[in-house]
């Protein structure tokens, strides 16, 4: 009996082939790679803006729009929550100072129905990549 294996190759083709059908696309972002600690950055990536955040040793990425203000986030600060258990960080917009928990789906503080959008981040190889929707002539 014989086992049938697929390439790794081959299986990210036939995986990219089904979210182009369900209109996103996974764009590469090698440059946050190395975001320093504590850190924000908007890119502007396949017609989306996105916020990119380093904690720890994670990254998180959200949609580039305050859910208050309506502006972009770029300048946005990471903090220690006050008052909260350890490892607890707080995003501020720039525009508004609105504050978002960061650790828990970007929800406004003072509006827990809120939140931020998350765009789906994956690292594969130390490179990160996001999911982006395609843009209309795609």
């Amino acid at each position: 009996m014989g086992t049938d294996w697929i390439a790794l190759s081959a299986l990210r083709v036939r995986l990219d082939a089904q979210d182009r059908q369900a209109g996103s696309i996974w764009k590469r972002l090698p440059e946050f790679s190395g975001l320093a600690l504590g850190a924000t950055t908007v890119v502007e990536t396949g017609g989306t803006s996105v916020l990119v955040c380093r904690l720890g040793s994670e990254l998180l990425a959200y949609q580039d729009l305050c859910v208050r203000c309506g502006f972009s986030l770029r300048g946005a600060t990471l903090s220690p929550r006050v008052g909260a258990a350890d490892g607890e960080v707080v995003l501020r917009c720039p525009g508004c100072d609105a504050h978002y928990d960061a650790c828990r789906g970007g929800t406004l503080l003072d509006d827990a129905a809120s939140h931020l959008t998350p765009v789906p981040l994956l690292t594969e190889l130390g490179v990160p990549s996001v999911m982006i929707g395609l843009p209309a002539s795609a």
